[in-house]
């Protein structure tokens, strides 16, 4: 078992003392999003048909909004979120399941 003493790296930068320093770090991590890229790229397809399958092949059956991710991105950037830290979210309408 290690102690303070015996650790690595110096006490003053132990984790109780470095705690308060530290910023909340949080991964977004979106599914496909509706987008007017998106938009482009889909009306690029040559068969009409490939826009449905695409948005078939999606576990929700369609595509999330801008304003879904921003909803999260509000969330983290508030003072609700300010215990939460070292969290990934995939707001991917379940294809990550």
């Amino acid at each position: 078992m290690r102690t303070a003493s015996s650790a690595p790296w110096p006490a003053a930068i132990s984790a109780p003392n470095i705690a308060p320093a530290l910023q909340p770090s949080n991964a977004i991590c979106p599914g496909i999003v509706d987008s007017p890229s998106l938009q482009q790229r889909l009306s690029a397809l040559a068969d009409p048909g490939a826009v449905d399958a695409f948005i078939a092949r999606q576990p929700s059956g369609r595509l999330g909004t801008p304003e879904e991710i921003a909803s999260l991105v509000v969330y983290l950037a508030s003072d609700e979120s300010s215990f939460v830290t070292g969290a990934v979210y995939s707001i991917d309408g379940g294809i990550t399941l």
